[in-house]
């Protein structure tokens, strides 16, 4: 009986010495790597929304189109929508709505106007007049500088008036793309992480290779290879 014990105790360190590292330690090693893959995916979808930004030549571009779209007048404090979205103005006493692509002339006198569109209505834009037009004051949530959620600004125009502009893509109707870019090829499309989608693939390829060999690994020191009974047999 005791040889069988001895036996069995020598079997087990030989198999103890075979592994890469002990069952707590492969244990703890696990759980840790499986904590930060699961907090660093979770970060990413937390994150991203507001890392996203517009690829600068889509605005150049854009603002173009709409130089080029705008019938010249020389009628003031004109209210231009140049977004896909409809732009409601007005208060409890007086409303009405711009819809996409469309403009208003406005008669502001002493009470100020406010604007929001259709589905962004906590984005509220203060329209006031003074010496030299249409002026806005942006009252947004402390989210909407970031990303995403930055998704149109205000620009004056000459004659006193101001426009609504999309700063992403999606802001803009389908149509007008096909009319600027003539289909996908040409459409200019940044990266989350490099200048370019194709290089963010590379990144994320890249990420996932790493991820593999963790898998791997975690695996391997849970698992690992009976070399002693190998050598017995």
């Amino acid at each position: 009986t005791k040889l069988i014990l001895l036996d069995s105790l020598l079997q087990e360190k030989k198999k103890m010495s075979s592994q890469l590292v002990t069952p707590s330690t492969a244990v703890t090693i696990s759980k840790s790597l499986m904590l930060t893959f699961s907090g660093v995916v979770t970060l990413w979808y937390l994150v991203t929304p507001y890392l996203v930004q517009p690829h600068p030549q889509f605005n150049l571009d854009y603002e173009k189109y709409v130089a080029e779209k705008a019938q010249a007048t020389k009628e003031a404090n004109l209210i231009e929508n140049w977004t896909k979205w409809r732009l409601f103005l007005g208060d409890d006493d007086r409303n009405f709505t711009i819809f996409s692509l469309q403009r208003s002339h406005v008669d502001i006198q002493e009470k100020n106007l406010m604007a929001a569109f259709e589905w962004r209505e906590e984005y509220k834009s203060i329209i006031s007049r003074d010496d030299t037009g249409l002026t806005v004051e942006r009252e947004d949530p402390w989210y909407s500088k970031y990303g995403l959620y930055n998704h149109y600004y205000v620009q004056k125009t000459e004659n006193g008036g101001i426009r609504f502009l999309p700063r992403f893509m999606f802001g803009v109707p389908h149509h007008v793309l096909e009319e600027m870019y003539g289909g996908a090829d040409n459409i200019p499309i940044t990266g989350m992480l490099t200048e370019s989608s194709a290089a963010d693939r590379i990144v994320l390829q890249c990420i996932m290779n790493v991820v593999t060999l963790a898998v791997v690994f975690l695996l391997y020191i849970n698992n690992p290879p009976n070399r002693a009974e190998k050598k017995q047999d």
